[in-house]
Order: C-alpha cells, then structure tokens, then sequence
C-alpha cells in the first residue's frame, strides 16, 4: 500500500513537472547516520504504552527479509 501511494506521488509530482531524483547509497548513508536513533525512540515509546517495542525491530527485520535496503544498522544500535 505505502508503495503503491508512493508511485502515486511520484507520478503527480512529475505531472506537475517536479524532478525528482533518487539519492545516491553515499547520500542516503550520510542523512540516515545525522539523524537520532528513531527506531530506538519509537520502541521506548511503544514500550511506554504497555506493547512490547521489540515490534519495532521485528517489522524492520521484516522489511529487510523482502529486500528491503536500509541506508543504516538501526537494529545494531539497540
């Protein structure tokens, strides 16, 4: 679903005569390491609510498992 409205936008966007470009691996690896540990935040808050935040890192690991790339070892830094 994500993807299918991510194409949609893409879409739009290029219809609307936007030019989007795609980063770079280098680019991607240079963002992801500047920001806070977000899948770390997000666990402690779901753990707060009462819900294991281990969900957090098993949805990642799932991701990867369909070929998801990420720019950054979020999992690794637990």
């Amino acid at each position: 679903m994500t993807y299918a409205k991510q194409e949609a936008a893409r879409k739009k966007l290029a219809e609307l005569g936007v030019d989007v470009r795609q980063a770079d691996e280098a680019t991607k690896a240079a963002y992801a390491k500047a920001l806070p540990n977000i899948p770390k935040q997000r666990a402690a808050e779901i753990q707060k609510m009462g819900v294991p935040g281990e969900v957090v890192y098993t949805y990642m690991a799932e991701l990867k498992a369909l070929g998801h790339k990420f720019p950054r070892d979020w999992a690794a830094e637990r």
